[in-house]
């Protein structure tokens, strides 16, 4: 089911949209890093429809608000001292706490070294 309007209607993200969105923030990372193409508009499709299948409700959340939350990522990286998407202006630290957990575990599937993925779990303290 389709939502229009904000997240707020939806309610905070879980912690499954946010480990979702952090596997697809880094992957887009990775594209970014190898200087291959990306198509972010398909990684957000394709993350949103994620996360509406893992919700009891089916509902999903807004592009704005994906694209948002992918700000707030780069915020979170930008605060670790660790590279962002280009694109994604790092802006305010919503839920930053659960979002840098779920980059922390994140990390390790996508070839962070562990003083990256130890500077990444200091901002969920």
């Amino acid at each position: 089911m389709k939502t229009k309007g904000n997240a707020a209607k939806i309610g905070p993200w879980t912690d499954t949209e946010n480990a979702i969105l952090a596997h697809k923030y880094l992957v887009i990372l990775d594209y970014e890093k190898s200087k291959k193409h990306v198509n972010k508009a398909q990684h957000r499709r394709e993350g949103i429809a994620a996360m509406a299948g893992a919700r009891d409700d089916k509902r999903e959340r807004s592009h704005g608000s994906w694209e948002m939350k992918m700000c707030n990522a780069s915020a979170v990286m930008a605060a670790a001292g660790l590279p962002f998407i280009q694109g994604y202006k790092p802006l305010g630290h919503g839920q930053a706490r659960d979002l840098a957990r779920a980059l922390a575990v994140a990390m390790l599937a996508h070839g962070f070294n562990d003083d990256e993925i130890v500077r990444m779990e200091a901002l969920t303290k």
